[in-house]
């Protein structure tokens, strides 16, 4: 028995968030909740903070933390484990170079269609703080 399913629909919406993820200005980055590891980074994000691709990808939520100095950071850090909203917040973001960066910052789970990325994974956009 060969059972077929018509997937044109998740590639074609995958797709189409990929093209809207790299091309918004704003700064954001993709992590998978599996092992809170950055799977995806955008052009604002890398303009913004002074980093190259290649120094985030495959880094944990952990080593590069763009909730650093938040004030309910751990509240944020529980909310990641659960796979739920993280509410804006004003964070601090270590700039490669050194330096600091005082930014806003707030994640969400990501949904593609109805369906979930693989593995779950949570958007984190920035801004930089006033």
């Amino acid at each position: 028995m060969l059972i077929l399913n018509d997937e044109t629909e998740r590639f074609d919406a995958e797709e189409r968030f990929e093209a809207t993820f790299s091309a918004n200005p704003a700064p954001a980055v993709i992590l998978r909740l599996s092992d809170h590891r950055y799977v995806k980074v955008n052009r604002g994000f890398l303009e913004m903070t002074g980093y190259v691709e290649d120094q985030v990808l495959g880094r944990s939520a952990y080593e590069m933390d763009v909730i650093e100095g938040a004030a309910r950071r751990e509240f944020a850090v529980e909310r990641l484990r659960q796979g739920r909203t993280i509410p804006q917040m004003e964070a601090v973001l270590q700039m490669p170079r050194g330096g600091e960066k005082r930014v806003v910052v707030a994640g969400q789970p990501i949904e593609v269609g109805n369906t979930r990325l693989p593995g779950g994974q949570v958007s984190f956009n920035l801004r930089s703080s006033s």
